[in-house]
């Protein structure tokens, strides 16, 4: 082989390389499934989540354990509700901040400006 340059890389380094990438491209996909799933069960924290999630079984040769990431959230969650939102439907009451006499009109679109703003700066 002499016409192969100095620079030129053997194809034992280029095997070597491909297989960090690989590996790295592994390891990214694994953590982005992970978060993934994390942030679908809804945490006040990703970070704290992630942080707190025990990973042992999770990650495997052949990628994610789905059944044990799941188990470990559920595990997670009932450990530490305070981390994750409710699941309830919550039901918020908002103040236009208007006070309204009583008996009064309580219909905004039935005064006229003056009245509305009248009401408004009392």
């Amino acid at each position: 082989m002499e016409n192969m340059n100095e620079n030129t890389p053997d194809i034992e380094t280029l095997k070597q390389q491909v297989k960090d990438l690989e590996t790295e491209l592994f390891r990214t996909k694994a953590e982005s499934e992970i978060n993934t799933a994390i942030a679908m069960a809804r945490p006040r924290s990703l970070a704290a989540a992630k942080v707190m999630l025990d990973k042992e079984g999770i990650i495997t040769e052949n990628g994610i354990g789905k059944e044990a990431l799941d188990k470990n959230i559920a595990k997670l969650r009932e450990e530490n509700p305070w981390l994750f939102e409710s699941t309830k439907a919550e039901t918020k009451l908002y103040s236009s901040g208007l006070n309204w006499e009583f008996g009064a009109s309580s219909d905004p679109s039935s005064l006229s400006d003056d009245e509305y703003y009248k009401r408004i700066m009392k």
